[in-house]
């Protein structure tokens, strides 16, 4: 069983529309597993908060993870070895890659290039 688990932006964007992706979010924080998030992705899917009420519980079982100074050197020294672009798609890899844990994304080929990361999809 997985322990703790990274979740990228699509399944969140999903969760709004899909009550069967919002169910297993919520499975899962019952079951015990610690959801993490990063910040970045919380900037990439909050759009209209007073409408997102089903997406702001969902964070709200969710640690979210600030890119401070420290992450940022670090994402800057993962992606300059994947020639990788996307800060946030780093960010969410870096804490994946730190926690030994799964990241659950929608878009698999953002992940590809971190050796070691484990995918869910």
């Amino acid at each position: 069983m997985v322990r703790h688990l990274v979740i990228d932006a699509g399944p969140l964007i999903d969760a709004e529309r899909k009550p069967v992706t919002a169910n297993r979010i919520i499975a899962l924080a019952k079951d015990g597993v610690a959801l993490h998030v990063s910040t970045g992705v919380v900037a990439q899917v909050v759009r209209k908060p007073q409408q997102q009420v089903k997406l702001r519980r969902l964070l709200g079982l969710m640690r979210a993870r600030d890119i401070d100074r420290h992450d940022a050197v670090h994402v800057g020294l993962l992606l300059s070895g994947t020639n990788g672009k996307d800060v946030v798609d780093g960010h969410v890899a870096l804490m994946a890659l730190e926690l030994g844990c799964p990241v659950w994304t929608n878009d698999h080929k953002d992940f590809t290039a971190f050796n070691n990361l484990k995918i869910l999809t």
